[in-house]
């Protein structure tokens, strides 16, 4: 415990502002019972919950009473689990409604959801000791509609594939995935219409639903594919596999079109074909070769398809070139991220294991700069036309951070690895562990989990602080140097999570301490992400186990002090 006593003492760094700001103090307060581990508020509701040693309250912060206690049950790790986008909640192995303590369910525990918003429903997934099941609830009444057993899933498999696969309402039916089984289950009582094997990584049906295809999972340890090779045909009807292997294309999947009631085009990366939906059938013995494809079209002429820098007219019957040659086209590619200026638009391209941006013409798309910078964060500021990017110099040791101008007229070094135009290196020392930059009217905001630096729209500093922080994070390799013991991990990660920043839309608040009459008192620092300034200081009390948390839906800040719930107005 001697580790987990200093790493606490270490978070708490004093308070070295000298501006004059106003201390907040409590609007309400609330005796909790036990000795309080967490604080945890649902974004749902805006209900906090408060886990103690011996029970789990749920609070009425508008009435400020305690409107529901549930027996906390021993475990090293937090009893309470707080289900997103819902107002449902696991404590210990008891389901419940948030917002009145309502029981759902008992002796389960909570695995996953999907939500379903076009009729206001979730579907739950929970274990028990026998089999795991679904739970498909109105989110209107908080009552189950209907519940069903599904196989246990057979523990954690390390898996480096793409699935893209979600849970779709269709007519009044619901495509569910399981282990290697798809159900088709009718929403209103939870019926199986079909169970068929398969794991795909996603689905799509012709526009008569009559015909679903289903596409292998892509990528893979050294793979960035979408998806597979191989598509399988199913009747929608029945779930029945229409032939026996899956069609194998040409590349990972594209895109497909339904050309009539009976063929499908599907396009891989490295060409296409036509196929009949009820046999697999190829209509082309050979299917026309396009590397790099991107997409195919169908126009009077015949298929329009573009791959690389190349378009060709493929006749619709022989699936053969109708020109002589490829006609040049600009390559297509498809940016992971982009951004548009008033002057033209940025445009991020990211590969394995580095990235490019570009900067074009908001009408004809041609490039006026393109520039090589493998982003970690990337932020744009239209106050400015700039964006402000960290990212990794020769080696993912050298971490370095780039103000630049969205400039038409600025000249390329191509020489460079980092070939941007006029930019701004930031020479100032900020940590790694910056994780997020946001964009202000007057400026950028960086953000860690102990530390925050404010630039003016020029680059400069015009605040950076720090507020202590153990140097070594406690990773995995750490952690086994304690010999697998959960207790004191789990007392780490809850000291970790105390020192770290928590955020609203316009302020970011810091754990510190500030001496008083030889003592340290604990106080929550606000900071205005416009300014960097510091605005207001809420006292925490002397634990320097100081539990707290912050609520966007409320707009509070809970906090334990002195053995009480304090809430305070944000």
């Amino acid at each position: 415990m001697k580790k987990i006593i200093i790493l606490s003492l270490m978070c708490f760094g004093v308070a070295a502002f000298a501006q004059k700001v106003s201390t907040v103090s409590p609007e309400w307060t609330l005796p909790i019972d036990g000795k309080t581990e967490a604080i945890f508020v649902s974004e749902f509701s805006g209900i906090p919950v408060v886990e103690t040693n011996k029970f789990c309250f749920g609070i009425d912060y508008e009435k400020q009473e305690i409107i529901w206690k549930i027996k906390r049950k021993a475990t090293v790790v937090s009893s309470v689990t707080l289900i997103p986008e819902t107002p449902f909640a696991c404590i210990s192995d008891t389901l419940i409604d948030v917002t009145n303590g309502n029981v759902i369910l008992e002796n389960v525990y909570y695995v996953g959801q999907y939500l379903f918003p076009e009729i206001n429903t979730v579907l739950l997934q929970v274990q028990t000791k026998e089999t795991e099941q679904w739970h498909f609830v109105d989110m209107e009444t908080k009552k189950i509609i209907w519940s069903k057993d599904i196989p246990k899933d057979g523990g954690f498999n390390l898996s480096f594939k793409t699935d893209n696969f979600k849970p779709s309402f269709i007519g009044k039916n619901i495509i569910l995935k399981h282990k290697k089984m798809l159900y088709l289950v009718d929403s209103s009582n939870g019926n199986s219409i079909w169970e068929s094997e398969g794991d795909p990584g996603n689905f799509f049906l012709d526009k008569n639903e009559k015909y679903m295809m289903t596409v292998e999972k892509g990528g893979g340890l050294f793979s960035s594919n979408e998806y597979g090779k191989k598509v399988t045909i199913i009747n929608y009807n029945t779930g029945q596999k229409l032939f026996k292997k899956p069609i194998e294309i040409a590349g990972s999947f594209v895109k497909f079109i339904q050309l009539d009631d009976e063929n499908v085009l599907i396009a891989g990366r490295d060409g296409f074909n036509i196929y009949k939906y009820e046999t697999g059938e190829q209509l082309w013995k050979k299917d026309y070769e396009a590397k790099k494809l991107n997409d195919v079209t169908i126009t009077d002429e015949g298929f329009e398809v573009l791959y690389a820098d190349q378009k060709m007219i493929v006749d619709k019957t022989t699936g053969k070139a109708t020109l002589a040659k490829p006609v040049k086209v600009d390559e297509i590619k498809t940016p992971t991220d982009q951004h548009e200026f008033e002057n033209g638009i940025i445009r991020i391209f990211k590969k394995s294991f580095a990235s490019y941006l570009d900067f074009v013409d908001k009408t004809t798309n041609q490039p006026f700069w393109k520039a090589y910078l493998n982003i970690i964060l990337i932020e744009f500021n239209n106050a400015n036309n700039s964006f402000l990017a960290k990212a990794y110099g020769t080696s993912t040791e050298d971490i370095g951070y780039y103000l630049v101008q969205a400039d038409p007229n600025a000249k390329v070094d191509k020489r460079n690895i980092n070939n941007l135009p006029p930019k701004l290196f930031l020479e100032f020392v900020i940590p790694k562990e910056i994780t997020s930059i946001q964009a202000r009217d007057n400026g950028y905001f960086l953000l860690g989990k102990t530390e925050y630096v404010f630039l003016d729209l020029l680059g400069m500093v015009v605040e950076q602080n720090y507020f202590k922080f153990p140097e070594k994070q406690f990773d995995a390799f750490d952690r086994n140097l304690l010999g697998g013991k959960q207790t004191e991990i789990a007392e780490q990660d809850k000291a970790i999570k105390r020192c770290t920043v928590r955020e609203t839309k316009d302020f970011a608040y810091f754990l510190s301490g500030k001496p008083v009459d030889g003592e340290t008192m604990m106080i929550l620092i606000e900071i205005d992400k416009n300014s960097g300034q510091q605005s207001r200081v809420f006292n925490l009390g002397y634990n320097r186990y100081s539990i707290y948390e912050i609520s966007q839906v409320t707009n509070k800040l809970f906090a334990i002090i002195d053995g009480q719930l304090a809430a305070f107005n944000l």
